[in-house]
């Protein structure tokens, strides 16, 4: 048995309403420890999750802390605490964009490890996230912003939000303005 309390929703709360409806509709309990059972992972793993705006695996880390929960831009964005992912996780990445928070993690990953990531093109960093956006719009995904396919994520297209990033973050993970990558 683990031992660690899974992230539950305050009670009488919106995303707390939908979870018991979705079990009772589906019989699927959402206990951690079978889970990650189930799944094979020892009790002593550590989990990571990224997110930007609540729906994310992890998230529950911090939607369940009365004073993020109620937190929201405002507009269109709803408070993280009704998102529905009450899934924690050890250790929480946040970003604008969940994307860049994974790859400040990958560039910070690259700083420990250069050999690890050699993936990654000195002369194009984005090239393998570009090249990743242009398969799952081949295929029909949509950016959850617009319904058309477009290369875009989370309604800022590739050029130049996305590219500028990309390269402004492996431009951190390089050594004294020298490429580490692929050394």
């Amino acid at each position: 048995m683990c031992g660690r309390p899974p992230a539950i929703p305050p009670e009488g709360s919106p995303a707390a309403h939908a979870m018991s409806e979705f079990w009772r509709a589906t019989g699927v309990a959402a206990d951690p420890t079978a889970l990650r059972e189930l799944a094979g992972v020892t009790c002593t793993a550590l989990s990571i999750g990224i997110g930007d705006g609540g729906n994310e695996v992890g998230m529950g880390k911090v939607a369940v802390e009365p004073a993020v929960a109620a937190l929201s831009p405002g507009g269109e964005f709803a408070p993280i605490s009704v998102n529905g992912a009450y899934r924690a996780c050890d250790h929480l990445i946040l970003g604008t964009v969940s994307n860049w928070a994974g790859t400040a993690f990958e560039a910070a990953a690259h700083v420990l490890a250069p050999a690890a990531l050699d993936y990654v093109s000195d002369d194009d960093p984005g090239a393998v996230e570009k090249a990743i956006l242009n398969a799952i719009t081949e295929v029909g995904s949509v950016d959850g912003k617009y319904p058309a396919q477009q290369d875009s994520v989370d309604g800022m297209t590739w050029e130049p939000y996305h590219r500028e990033f990309y390269e402004f973050i492996w431009d951190i993970a390089y050594k004294d303005g020298e490429h580490r990558l692929n050394s």
